[in-house]
């Protein structure tokens, strides 16, 4: 796909996500729900406009573009694939925004839609554009074509092939537990008070059923015991094609070393998987937002840095 391929509309009301929303399931064969929420007026005061790509006139995503929350000189972009939401909704894509190669359609749509939300910062006044991706995704491509800078690292992906990867060790015995699809109330109870401790928020079971229960794409959520039996860590690996991504490692008060054999203990069950036929999963990839433990647990357990997410800024 060429640039001139992909057209711009562009929009300042923003109830046109809600019709967007709709187009987005349509095309992907999903069933639309009776009402799509839009952004509230009263609620998105900072709200600049949209930015909708096109390729004839098939929907191909757009940005939201709004103030930036702590500096009012920066507007930001908030990018929505129609080709990253195929993947998240549909198991049997076998492809995703991380593994994509440099020079796809996806980085061609991603420019377009970030150079169109520019000329919309620009022209209400703001000095610099910001939006964040890995390094390495249509959003790091956009930066360097755009002329934009890392402005800020936000978290890395830590990742190993199963196939180059073996067990250290010298990480210690743990008590591990798989966990099973559905999960009984009193082990949602447990793991809401988990979530709570380790994130700050407030977590209930429903909250905890619903993040365990995605049954979109096959999922490996294993737990990390302590000596009474009771959840102290949990990992939830998602396979998409042959990736198998964990977004959030739970923790709370867990020596490194322990987190790492954790780690190691999901790295040893896919491998089993792929071994023995049941599995694809080539590759295990770790999201971690600025957890110190988690990285030290990575490295510890053989990972490596693969990408890093980062903010761009693009002077205006």
């Amino acid at each position: 796909m060429r640039r001139t391929d992909v057209s711009l509309e562009f929009a300042r009301d923003p109830g046109v996500e809600a019709g967007l929303v709709r187009e987005l399931l349509t095309a992907l064969g999903q069933p639309a729900p009776d009402e799509v929420s839009s952004i509230p007026d009263d609620g998105w005061p900072s709200l600049v406009g949209v930015v909708v790509a096109r390729h004839d006139s098939a929907l191909l995503g757009w940005t939201r573009v709004s103030a930036h929350e702590e500096d009012e000189s920066v507007a930001t972009a908030d990018l929505l694939l129609v080709s990253r939401e195929a993947v998240r909704l549909s198991p049997e894509v076998q492809s995703g925004p991380d593994s994509r190669p440099h020079g796809t359609a996806e980085d061609v749509v991603v420019a377009r839609l970030l150079a169109g939300a520019a000329d919309q910062a620009r022209d209400a006044g703001f000095t610099a554009l910001e939006w964040s991706g890995l390094d390495d995704s249509a959003e790091g491509v956009a930066a360097g074509r755009l002329g934009a800078a890392p402005h800020q690292e936000v978290g890395r992906h830590w990742g190993v092939g199963l196939d180059a990867w073996s067990v250290s060790a010298t990480l210690p015995d743990v008590a591990t537990r798989r966990v099973f699809q559905p999960v009984n109330d009193d082990l949602l109870a447990e793991y809401a008070r988990l979530y709570h401790d380790a994130t700050g928020l407030e977590w209930d079971a429903e909250d905890v059923a619903e993040y365990l229960g995605d049954d979109a794409r096959p999922l490996l959520t294993l737990d990390l015991l302590d000596g009474r039996g009771a959840p102290r860590a949990q990992v939830t690996a998602v396979v998409t094609g042959r990736t198998a991504l964990v977004e959030k490692v739970v923790h709370r008060a867990v020596p490194d070393a322990d987190l790492a054999a954790l780690v190691a203990a999901l790295l040893t069950e896919l491998a089993a998987a792929l071994g023995g036929g049941r599995s694809e999963v080539a590759e295990l990839s770790v999201r971690e937002l600025h957890d110190p433990a988690v990285a030290r647990a990575c490295a510890l357990a053989g990972l490596r840095i693969t990408s890093r997410w980062l903010t761009f800024r693009l002077p205006l």
